[in-house]
Protein backbone atom coordinates (compact mmCIF):
# COMPACT_ATOMS: atom_id res chain seq x y z
CA UNK A 1 0.00 0.00 0.00
CA UNK A 2 2.81 2.58 1.09
CA UNK A 3 4.78 1.73 -2.23
CA UNK A 4 1.41 2.50 -4.25
CA UNK A 5 0.72 5.99 -2.44
CA UNK A 6 4.50 7.20 -3.44
CA UNK A 7 4.20 6.20 -7.11
CA UNK A 8 4.30 9.78 -8.81
CA UNK A 9 1.78 8.00 -11.54
CA UNK A 10 -1.78 9.21 -9.84
CA UNK A 11 -0.46 13.04 -10.08
CA UNK A 12 -0.50 12.46 -14.08
CA UNK A 13 3.22 11.09 -14.25
CA UNK A 14 5.13 7.94 -14.47
CA UNK A 15 8.84 6.63 -14.21
CA UNK A 16 10.55 4.18 -16.20
CA UNK A 17 14.21 2.66 -15.86
CA UNK A 18 14.69 5.55 -13.22
CA UNK A 19 13.38 8.07 -16.22
CA UNK A 20 10.33 10.37 -15.81
CA UNK A 21 7.85 10.57 -18.28
CA UNK A 22 4.55 12.64 -18.89
CA UNK A 23 1.96 10.07 -18.26
CA UNK A 24 -1.38 10.35 -21.02
CA UNK A 25 -3.52 9.13 -18.47
CA UNK A 26 -5.69 12.09 -16.50
CA UNK A 27 -4.41 12.75 -13.00
CA UNK A 28 -6.49 10.68 -10.21
CA UNK A 29 -5.03 13.52 -7.48
CA UNK A 30 -3.29 16.39 -7.42
CA UNK A 31 0.35 17.32 -7.18
CA UNK A 32 -0.10 19.31 -4.32
CA UNK A 33 -2.06 16.37 -2.19
CA UNK A 34 0.26 13.99 -3.46
CA UNK A 35 3.14 15.92 -1.98
CA UNK A 36 1.22 16.20 1.50
CA UNK A 37 0.76 12.26 1.17
CA UNK A 38 4.48 11.91 1.17
CA UNK A 39 4.77 14.35 4.00
CA UNK A 40 2.39 12.16 5.99
CA UNK A 41 4.62 8.94 5.57
CA UNK A 42 7.29 11.13 7.03
CA UNK A 43 5.50 11.84 10.58
CA UNK A 44 5.69 9.33 13.24
CA UNK A 45 2.81 7.57 13.66
CA UNK A 46 2.00 7.06 17.41
CA UNK A 47 -0.26 4.43 19.24
CA UNK A 48 -3.21 6.30 20.91
CA UNK A 49 -5.37 3.66 23.65
CA UNK A 50 -8.89 3.67 23.03
CA UNK A 51 -11.23 5.72 26.19
CA UNK A 52 -13.52 3.78 28.05
CA UNK A 53 -15.83 6.40 28.09
CA UNK A 54 -16.34 9.41 25.76
CA UNK A 55 -15.60 12.88 27.26
CA UNK A 56 -16.19 15.72 24.96
CA UNK A 57 -14.08 18.59 26.48
CA UNK A 58 -10.88 15.64 27.15
CA UNK A 59 -7.92 15.70 24.97
CA UNK A 60 -7.07 19.79 23.98
CA UNK A 61 -6.78 21.83 27.60
CA UNK A 62 -4.22 22.34 29.63
CA UNK A 63 -3.66 23.16 33.27
CA UNK A 64 -3.51 26.72 33.63
CA UNK A 65 -1.13 26.18 36.32
CA UNK A 66 1.28 23.29 35.65
CA UNK A 67 0.95 22.91 32.01
CA UNK A 68 0.00 19.50 31.74
CA UNK A 69 -2.87 18.09 29.75
CA UNK A 70 -6.21 18.20 31.66
CA UNK A 71 -8.28 14.47 31.84
CA UNK A 72 -11.25 13.40 32.65
CA UNK A 73 -13.16 10.93 34.58
CA UNK A 74 -16.57 9.54 35.65
CA UNK A 75 -17.94 9.44 39.33
CA UNK A 76 -21.02 7.96 40.86
CA UNK A 77 -21.60 6.74 37.95
CA UNK A 78 -23.32 9.58 35.96
CA UNK A 79 -21.15 12.31 37.01
CA UNK A 80 -18.21 13.76 35.13
CA UNK A 81 -15.49 15.70 36.23
CA UNK A 82 -12.60 17.59 34.49
CA UNK A 83 -9.16 18.04 35.90
CA UNK A 84 -5.58 18.37 36.25
CA UNK A 85 -3.97 14.99 35.66
CA UNK A 86 -0.98 16.68 38.42
CA UNK A 87 1.61 14.57 36.90
CA UNK A 88 4.53 17.08 37.08
CA UNK A 89 3.93 18.95 40.63
CA UNK A 90 1.64 18.98 43.53
CA UNK A 91 -0.51 20.92 41.43
CA UNK A 92 -3.44 22.95 43.40
CA UNK A 93 -6.22 23.06 40.57
CA UNK A 94 -9.59 21.72 41.20
CA UNK A 95 -12.01 19.93 39.74
CA UNK A 96 -14.93 21.25 37.47
CA UNK A 97 -17.47 19.49 36.64
CA UNK A 98 -19.08 19.01 32.80
CA UNK A 99 -22.45 20.43 32.57
CA UNK A 100 -20.57 23.53 34.62
CA UNK A 101 -17.30 23.67 31.68
CA UNK A 102 -20.12 23.23 29.13
CA UNK A 103 -21.90 26.35 30.50
CA UNK A 104 -18.65 28.40 30.18
CA UNK A 105 -18.14 26.97 26.71
CA UNK A 106 -21.78 27.95 25.57
CA UNK A 107 -21.09 31.46 26.89
CA UNK A 108 -17.44 31.97 25.14
CA UNK A 109 -19.04 30.53 21.79
CA UNK A 110 -22.03 33.09 21.72
CA UNK A 111 -20.07 36.37 20.79
CA UNK A 112 -19.60 34.94 17.12
CA UNK A 113 -23.30 33.93 16.47
CA UNK A 114 -24.57 34.92 13.48
CA UNK A 115 -28.35 34.99 13.05
CA UNK A 116 -29.88 33.93 9.49
CA UNK A 117 -30.77 37.28 8.28
CA UNK A 118 -26.90 38.12 8.40
CA UNK A 119 -25.69 34.92 6.96
CA UNK A 120 -27.84 34.92 4.19
CA UNK A 121 -27.19 38.97 3.37
CA UNK A 122 -23.09 37.92 3.60
CA UNK A 123 -22.90 35.26 1.35
CA UNK A 124 -24.99 37.10 -0.93
CA UNK A 125 -22.00 39.67 -1.11
CA UNK A 126 -19.72 36.71 -1.28
CA UNK A 127 -21.47 35.42 -4.04
CA UNK A 128 -21.34 38.85 -6.55
CA UNK A 129 -17.94 39.16 -5.71
CA UNK A 130 -16.71 35.66 -7.05
CA UNK A 131 -18.47 36.76 -10.47
CA UNK A 132 -16.71 39.66 -10.58
CA UNK A 133 -13.74 37.58 -10.11
CA UNK A 134 -13.97 35.16 -12.50
CA UNK A 135 -13.43 37.70 -15.33
CA UNK A 136 -9.66 38.17 -14.25
CA UNK A 137 -9.43 34.29 -13.26
CA UNK A 138 -10.31 33.55 -17.14
CA UNK A 139 -7.36 35.83 -18.44
CA UNK A 140 -4.98 33.96 -16.27
CA UNK A 141 -6.35 30.78 -17.11
CA UNK A 142 -5.52 31.64 -20.87
CA UNK A 143 -1.94 32.79 -19.79
CA UNK A 144 -1.44 29.48 -18.22
CA UNK A 145 -2.93 27.59 -21.32
CA UNK A 146 -0.66 29.61 -23.45
CA UNK A 147 2.30 28.76 -21.43
CA UNK A 148 1.48 24.86 -21.26
CA UNK A 149 1.48 24.99 -25.36
CA UNK A 150 5.04 26.56 -24.96
CA UNK A 151 6.37 23.86 -22.76
CA UNK A 152 4.69 21.17 -25.11
CA UNK A 153 6.71 22.81 -28.03
CA UNK A 154 10.18 22.63 -26.37
CA UNK A 155 9.59 19.22 -25.66
CA UNK A 156 8.89 18.63 -29.08
CA UNK A 157 12.18 20.22 -29.87
CA UNK A 158 14.22 18.99 -27.35
CA UNK A 159 13.05 15.06 -28.67
CA UNK A 160 13.86 16.32 -32.17
CA UNK A 161 17.56 17.64 -30.97
CA UNK A 162 18.08 14.51 -29.07
CA UNK A 163 17.11 12.23 -31.92
CA UNK A 164 19.46 14.31 -34.33
CA UNK A 165 22.32 13.71 -32.43
CA UNK A 166 22.66 17.47 -31.79
CA UNK A 167 22.44 17.28 -27.50
CA UNK A 168 23.64 13.94 -25.42
CA UNK A 169 21.46 11.98 -23.78
CA UNK A 170 22.75 13.36 -20.33
CA UNK A 171 21.64 16.50 -21.73
CA UNK A 172 17.95 15.50 -23.03
CA UNK A 173 17.28 13.39 -19.27
CA UNK A 174 18.25 16.85 -17.34
CA UNK A 175 15.97 19.53 -19.96
CA UNK A 176 13.64 16.35 -20.54
CA UNK A 177 13.01 16.30 -16.47
CA UNK A 178 12.92 19.85 -16.02
CA UNK A 179 10.24 20.40 -18.99
CA UNK A 180 8.04 17.89 -17.67
CA UNK A 181 8.01 18.92 -14.09
CA UNK A 182 7.27 22.47 -15.17
CA UNK A 183 4.42 21.01 -17.07
CA UNK A 184 3.10 19.22 -14.08
CA UNK A 185 3.35 22.20 -12.07
CA UNK A 186 1.23 24.43 -15.20
CA UNK A 187 -1.21 21.67 -14.97
CA UNK A 188 -1.55 22.12 -11.16
CA UNK A 189 -1.91 26.07 -11.53
CA UNK A 190 -4.56 25.70 -14.13
CA UNK A 191 -6.49 23.39 -11.68
CA UNK A 192 -5.69 25.88 -8.56
CA UNK A 193 -7.01 28.38 -10.99
CA UNK A 194 -10.28 26.77 -11.92
CA UNK A 195 -11.04 25.82 -8.71
CA UNK A 196 -9.21 28.68 -6.52
CA UNK A 197 -11.49 31.44 -7.15
CA UNK A 198 -15.04 29.12 -6.07
CA UNK A 199 -12.60 27.86 -3.18
CA UNK A 200 -11.99 31.24 -0.63
CA UNK A 201 -15.80 31.50 -1.21
CA UNK A 202 -16.20 27.49 0.04
CA UNK A 203 -14.02 28.56 2.59
CA UNK A 204 -15.80 31.81 3.65
CA UNK A 205 -19.46 29.85 3.23
CA UNK A 206 -17.93 27.41 6.10
CA UNK A 207 -16.78 30.14 8.53
CA UNK A 208 -20.10 31.81 8.07
CA UNK A 209 -22.73 28.52 8.35
CA UNK A 210 -20.31 27.42 11.31
CA UNK A 211 -21.00 30.68 13.31
CA UNK A 212 -24.49 30.67 12.34
CA UNK A 213 -24.51 27.22 13.51
CA UNK A 214 -23.78 28.08 17.27
CA UNK A 215 -27.17 28.58 18.36
CA UNK A 216 -28.71 25.32 16.93
CA UNK A 217 -26.17 23.32 18.61
CA UNK A 218 -26.22 25.04 21.54
CA UNK A 219 -29.82 24.59 21.95
CA UNK A 220 -29.26 21.02 20.73
CA UNK A 221 -27.19 20.33 24.14
CA UNK A 222 -25.18 17.60 22.33
CA UNK A 223 -21.69 18.29 24.05
CA UNK A 224 -19.81 16.10 21.17
CA UNK A 225 -20.80 18.73 18.92
CA UNK A 226 -20.11 21.67 21.07
CA UNK A 227 -16.57 20.47 21.80
CA UNK A 228 -16.40 20.33 17.76
CA UNK A 229 -17.14 23.59 16.79
CA UNK A 230 -15.26 25.23 20.08
CA UNK A 231 -12.00 23.16 18.69
CA UNK A 232 -12.83 24.55 15.49
CA UNK A 233 -13.38 27.94 16.22
CA UNK A 234 -10.50 28.88 19.08
CA UNK A 235 -6.99 27.39 20.00
CA UNK A 236 -4.97 27.44 23.23
CA UNK A 237 -7.48 26.08 25.51
CA UNK A 238 -6.12 26.59 29.24
CA UNK A 239 -8.47 25.70 32.45
CA UNK A 240 -7.36 27.25 35.60
CA UNK A 241 -9.43 28.21 38.68
CA UNK A 242 -12.57 25.99 37.20
CA UNK A 243 -12.59 28.70 34.14
CA UNK A 244 -11.66 28.49 30.32
CA UNK A 245 -9.34 30.55 29.40
CA UNK A 246 -8.79 30.59 25.48
CA UNK A 247 -8.24 33.07 21.71
CA UNK A 248 -10.42 32.52 18.48
CA UNK A 249 -8.64 31.50 15.43
CA UNK A 250 -8.72 33.73 12.61
CA UNK A 251 -11.61 35.02 10.83
CA UNK A 252 -13.51 34.14 13.84
CA UNK A 253 -11.33 36.21 15.84
CA UNK A 254 -12.72 39.36 13.77
CA UNK A 255 -16.02 38.23 14.06
CA UNK A 256 -15.81 38.17 17.73
CA UNK A 257 -14.46 41.96 18.36
CA UNK A 258 -16.62 42.83 15.54
CA UNK A 259 -20.17 41.38 17.42
CA UNK A 260 -18.60 42.31 21.05
CA UNK A 261 -19.20 45.71 19.93
CA UNK A 262 -21.74 47.47 21.93
CA UNK A 263 -23.45 48.95 19.41
CA UNK A 264 -23.41 46.37 16.73
CA UNK A 265 -26.81 44.89 15.56
CA UNK A 266 -25.39 41.40 15.55
CA UNK A 267 -24.90 41.01 19.55
CA UNK A 268 -28.37 42.77 19.93
CA UNK A 269 -30.06 40.53 18.24
CA UNK A 270 -28.56 37.44 20.38
CA UNK A 271 -30.90 35.72 22.18
CA UNK A 272 -30.65 35.14 26.12
CA UNK A 273 -30.15 31.28 25.21
CA UNK A 274 -26.83 31.99 24.11
CA UNK A 275 -25.81 34.88 26.84
CA UNK A 276 -26.12 33.51 29.85
CA UNK A 277 -24.83 36.26 32.69
CA UNK A 278 -22.88 33.58 34.98
CA UNK A 279 -20.26 33.14 32.45
CA UNK A 280 -20.50 36.92 30.42
CA UNK A 281 -18.00 38.48 33.14
CA UNK A 282 -15.63 35.24 32.44
CA UNK A 283 -15.19 35.77 29.04
CA UNK A 284 -14.50 39.28 29.00
CA UNK A 285 -11.70 38.50 31.35
CA UNK A 286 -10.55 35.57 28.95
CA UNK A 287 -9.85 38.04 26.23
CA UNK A 288 -8.40 40.75 28.22
CA UNK A 289 -5.61 38.28 29.97
CA UNK A 290 -5.01 35.36 27.37
CA UNK A 291 -3.06 32.04 28.74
Amino acid sequence: MVKVLRNPFHYGVFRLKGEIFEGSHPPIISKRLFDKVQDVFEMRSKPTRKARYNFAFRGYMRCGECGVMVTAEKKKGKYIYYHCTKRKTKCSQEYIEEKELAGQIIGSLAPIWINDNTKNRILQDFDEHKTQEETTVEASISKVQTELSEVSAKTDKLLDAYLSEIITETEFQSKKKNLVERKAALKQELEDLRSGHSEWFELAKNVIETCNSVEKIIKEKNFDDLSEIFQKTGSNFVLRDKKIFFYFQEPFDFIFSNNSSDDNSLRKDLPPLLVPKAHAKNFSEKRKKPC
